[in-house]
């Protein structure tokens, strides 16, 4: 089980949830025995900080898988911050303040870019095609590795210390 969420984590830029997983038959049974103490609903959370360096941040639970739902759908937001945060002061223990610039993925520079051109996340997700709710992770994966408050500035300093290269 953890091999798979680990592979799935360290291969994707966007939270999960774990019934998004396909489980091999010993997965689900190890799943099955371990509910009881760590929940059966799963959420993971992968985390790249300026250096593209990853760590993954799980939450797990024991609510209805209705209740579940519900709370990923409205603490989403929420969960990403705090593992944010959680992977930051990891991070200042290990280095202090001595971490290098950010490190962005090609697809946060497109969605940089145009936000610096004034587009809003839905005229990004068109001009890409992809998901709205893509081109909103793209962008606020990109403010965290910047650590900016709001998008905007993040669209400023990746221009002004030149963290990504212009795309036409």
């Amino acid at each position: 089980m953890l091999i798979l969420l680990f592979r799935r984590i360290f291969s994707r830029q966007l939270p999960f949830d774990w019934s998004e997983l396909t489980l091999t038959e010993e997965a689900m049974e190890l799943m099955v025995e371990s509910a009881p103490y760590v929940g059966s609903s799963g959420y993971s959370i992968p985390v790249v900080d300026r250096t593209a360096r990853r760590s993954p941040f799980f939450i797990t639970s024991l609510l209805t898988a209705e209740a579940w739902d519900n709370f990923v759908e409205t603490k989403n937001e929420d969960l990403q911050e705090i593992a944010y945060r959680v992977h930051r002061k990891a991070l200042l223990e290990l280095f202090d303040e001595l971490d290098p610039m950010p490190v962005l993925s090609p697809r946060e520079i497109e969605c940089l870019t145009w936000t610096a051109r004034g587009k809003d996340y839905l005229a990004i997700a068109q001009i890409l095609n992809i998901s709205a709710h893509t081109a909103r992770g793209y962008l606020k994966s990109a403010r965290f590795k910047l650590e900016c408050a709001t998008i905007f500035p993040s669209s400023c300093q990746s221009n002004y210390t030149k963290t990504y290269t212009r795309i036409s």
